[in-house]
């Protein structure tokens, strides 16, 4: 079973395959298969062309093994992940040449939202960050 612990939407740039990306899609995954659990954190660079344009491209998706172990997925862990997840994330953006603009954050995603880690604002689709919770 896959799930993502963390996902979140902020203003980025990079460039690929010659097409301008101002967007990226953050995402801490925990994978539990036959005893063993995954942590992986994943980074989608994608066009967000307007204020409305939130689709995903996976020719610039990077990721990278964060915790690969015997067990079943842990709070305390995920919790501790988490505190370092910007400096993952920026390490991935950084190989890619691009940059995470985290200080812009942009609109929830529906697990973000079910998470209670944002929440909408009525006037715009900003939403104000709250420190993420862990969904077990």
């Amino acid at each position: 079973m896959t799930v993502n612990v963390f996902e979140r939407y902020y203003a980025a740039e990079a460039d690929f395959n010659g097409v301008p990306r101002h967007g990226a899609l953050v995402m801490l995954i925990a994978t539990s298969e036959e005893g063993n659990i995954r942590y992986e954190a994943a980074v989608s660079f994608f066009p967000h062309r307007d204020e409305e344009d939130y689709a995903v491209s996976y020719d610039a998706y990077f990721s990278k093994v964060l915790y690969e172990a015997k067990g079943r997925r842990s709070k305390k862990r995920e919790e501790t992940l988490l505190q370092e997840f910007q400096h993952y994330i920026d390490e991935l953006a950084q190989e890619a040449e691009g940059i995470v603009y985290w200080d812009k954050p942009k609109a929830c995603t529906v697990t973000s939202l079910m998470l209670g880690n944002c929440r909408m604002t009525a006037s715009t689709s900003f939403i104000s960050m709250r420190k993420p919770r862990i969904f077990t």
